[in-house]
């Protein structure tokens, strides 16, 4: 029990803390494609994506 609570007291904190900036993961978008409702790979989020296209800076 000694060396386990060493152990514990030497992890930081925030690795005991529910961190809220983590939602969810989006794996395998395509470009130029639409996505209405796409739930990400935990279901925890919901997203609805359209294509940008951002004209270059001409010299």
């Amino acid at each position: 029990p000694k060396l386990t609570n060493e152990l514990l007291k030497a992890m930081p904190d925030e690795w005991f803390t529910n961190n809220d900036d983590y939602v969810d993961a989006f794996y395998t978008l395509f470009e130029n494609k639409d996505y209405q409702e796409y739930k990400g790979a935990s279901s925890n989020a919901t997203i609805t994506l359209s294509p940008l296209e951002i004209n270059p800076r001409l010299n």
